[in-house]
């Protein structure tokens, strides 16, 4: 009998050990999934965080816009020269419509009033694919004129000027047929184009205010004899010190940045769980 009972002791005790396991091993499996899921809840919140701080500090990069050029009148005066001192476009930047002339009965779709931001500087960039043609290649310098404007493209809305000097780039006739004899193949089918892409950086620094907004600009080619086949108008921002490093570095400040914010996340947590204790 007292054998009987001292294994029953025995088994029971042994039990308790394997309940004590269970209880444990289910204990810490449940505090690790709400571990877990605190970590994922807090690391969604610093994401959160960090990408919201992205979309404040960070602009728009860089604005692009198609610019068609108007020649006017390409009949030839008495005098030999084209009608009109030069090739204008006017580009509105605050429309979805691309560069044509919209009536009064036409459904409006102007954009707002805001397309840069504030305080923030910029670079303005003319990119023009010219061929090289002999009438440009003989040409020489050509005056490139852009003009920023307010509400209206009139004089007292005016913002900001600019003339640059554009021609095409010189090439020896020796390199020509060179590279005409070396790209022959890609020229014949088409891969290649005879043109050049000339980059004007007509405005830098320019700073957008808060009061007199960018929303008009004017491009002008002060020689009609200009011959292009596209132009592009691209406003660029101009990024420094944490700006610069969010955009350009972006992995490595996402990482940083988000680690920080759970960081201090955590010590937020265990901080208010001391005061809250003692």
């Amino acid at each position: 009998m007292l054998r009987q009972l001292s294994l029953y002791n025995m088994i029971r005790e042994e039990q308790e050990r394997v309940d004590a396991w269970v209880d444990f091993i289910k204990t810490f499996f449940i505090y690790c999934i709400i571990l877990f899921a605190s970590a994922l809840s807090l690391l969604a919140v610093a994401i959160s965080i960090y990408a919201f701080m992205y979309y404040l500090f960070v602009p728009k990069i860089e604005h692009s816009f198609p610019v068609y050029m108007d020649y006017g009148d390409t009949t030839l005066l008495p005098t030999g020269k084209h009608n009109g001192p030069a090739i204008i476009a006017q580009v509105p930047l605050t429309t979805h419509h691309t560069q044509y002339t919209k009536t009064k009965l036409a459904v409006s779709d102007h954009t707002g009033d805001q397309l840069l931001e504030a305080g923030q500087g910029y670079t303005v960039i003319l990119e023009i694919v010219a061929p090289e043609s002999p009438k440009n290649l003989n040409l020489g310098p050509v005056m490139v004129e852009t003009k920023l404007y307010g509400k209206s493209m009139i004089e007292k809305d005016l913002l900001a000027v600019s003339r640059r000097p554009v021609m095409m780039y010189y090439r020896s006739t020796f390199v020509k047929y060179l590279q005409n004899f070396l790209y022959a193949g890609p020229l014949a089918f088409g891969l290649l184009k005879e043109t050049q892409r000339l980059t004007i950086f007509a405005l830098d620094r320019f700073v957008e205010s808060s009061t007199h907004r960018l929303l008009n600009a004017e491009v002008l080619l002060h020689n009609h004899d200009f011959e292009v086949y596209n132009v592009q108008l691209k406003i660029v921002a101009e990024l420094k010190g944490m700006q610069y490093f969010m955009y350009y570095w972006f992995l490595p400040s996402f990482l940083i940045g988000v680690g920080n914010i759970f960081f201090f996340e955590v010590c937020s947590i265990c901080l208010f769980g001391i005061i809250y204790l003692f």
